[in-house]
């Protein structure tokens, strides 16, 4: 019974020491919040006041601390002296062992806590800004100490290079007894006048940087003079001046915009007419050079057409000296009748034959060249629209 009594005592006083370190460190958080709001708020006289009030608060609870460590120590012998006695140690103990005091704590509430919380995050993010901004300038402060480091490296490289190719190898390509101190004089004389020369034109580049700054600074000057000089109601024509020009400015940004589209527009179109263009002259050739190959067969048929006509005037040349000689003296047979009729029979169904196939060629003909006109005509259009 005694030990379950001890257990139970140890486990209060483990809770009540747990909800001391909690509270602890509120306090700490409260504190330290308080003491940033006070310095933000309050004066110096009111900050000497609350630190004094803060040390004697600290101090009673120092004091009661002590306390509550004696009466801790108080019953943990009286624990001890307990477990040593025989069965009613139980009831010496309880008679023996003091009740602890109850500690009246003073804690927040929720909605206080998290706005202290909040403001102790919003704290630490700042914090945590002015750390990195720090560590940004540290960081860039570096780079520049590093690529200065760099570039010296560099510079030392290029002096090794061009001292070993300007004295090193003309003292192993030339006689052993011979003195180089002329060539390293002459080396170290270029380089310094190397290095002159760029130190001039740093000193130059700085004394230009000087005066454009100086210029800057009194035509700052001026304008602050002006700034100063100017009234509000020039302020007020300026900005009705102002607002007109811009008014002004959308209208010609918006016929801008109408005339790119328009132009956009031509653009496409004209694009399209070329397009169409190309093919209409990729055909013009094709048809003309159709009609090239075609003309060996119309100057074939304005031949043939010819021959026909000569065959046809002939054979009519001959039906009338046929006709002329049937009314002469001599009275033809029968027979003869019969195959002169034939023979009549005959050249007039070659005639219409040859009618026949000499209107059919006058047709081809105008046809052609009705074709041959037609394809001029667009060829010309064409070409005085191109």
């Amino acid at each position: 019974m005694a030990d379950l009594e001890v257990e139970e005592r140890a486990k209060q006083l483990s809770e009540l020491h747990r909800q001391q370190m909690f509270i602890r460190v509120e306090n700490a958080m409260l504190s330290e919040h308080l003491s940033r709001v006070v310095v933000a708020r309050k004066s110096s006289l009111q900050l000497h006041l609350e630190s004094m009030e803060k040390e004697q608060e600290e101090k009673e609870k120092a004091e009661a601390e002590e306390k509550a460590k004696a009466a801790a120590a108080a019953a943990r012998a009286a624990s001890e002296v307990a477990a040593d006695q025989p069965a009613r140690g139980g009831v010496r103990f309880s008679q023996v062992a003091a009740k602890p005091q109850e500690m009246v704590v003073l804690t927040l509430s929720p909605e206080e806590k998290l706005e202290i919380v909040d403001e102790e995050c919003l704290f630490q993010r700042q914090y945590i800004e002015k750390i990195k901004v720090e560590q940004d300038r540290i960081l860039d402060d570096l780079r520049a100490v590093l690529n200065a480091a760099k570039h010296r490296v560099a510079e030392f490289r290029k002096d090794r290079v061009d001292f070993n190719r300007d004295v090193l190898l003309l003292a192993q390509l030339n006689p052993v007894n011979k003195p180089y101190s002329e060539d390293i004089l002459r080396f170290i004389v270029d380089k310094n006048r190397r290095k002159k020369n760029l130190r001039d034109n740093v000193l130059a580049k700085n004394a230009r940087a000087k005066t454009e700054r100086n210029s800057l600074l009194k035509q700052f000057g001026s304008k602050k003079d002006l700034e100063e000089i100017l009234h509000v109601v020039d302020f007020d024509e300026l900005k009705i001046v102002n607002g007109q020009l811009n008014a002004r400015m959308r209208e010609r940004v918006k016929e801008i915009r109408r005339l790119k589209r328009l132009i956009k527009s031509t653009l496409q179109v004209l694009e399209n007419t070329l397009e169409m263009l190309s093919y209409a002259h990729d055909q013009g050739l094709r048809m003309k050079q159709s009609l090239t190959d075609r003309f060996p067969l119309v100057n074939s048929a304005d031949g043939f057409i010819m021959a026909e006509r000569v065959q046809r005037r002939k054979l009519h040349d001959a039906v009338i000296i046929a006709l002329q000689n049937q009314d002469g003296p001599p009275q033809p047979t029968a027979m003869d009748y019969m195959k002169a009729r034939n023979k009549a029979f005959g050249l007039r169904k070659e005639i219409k034959t040859w009618i026949g196939k000499v209107e059919i060629a006058d047709l081809t003909r105008q046809e052609l060249e009705k074709s041959l006109t037609l394809v001029h005509k667009d060829m010309a259009s064409r070409g005085v629209t191109a």
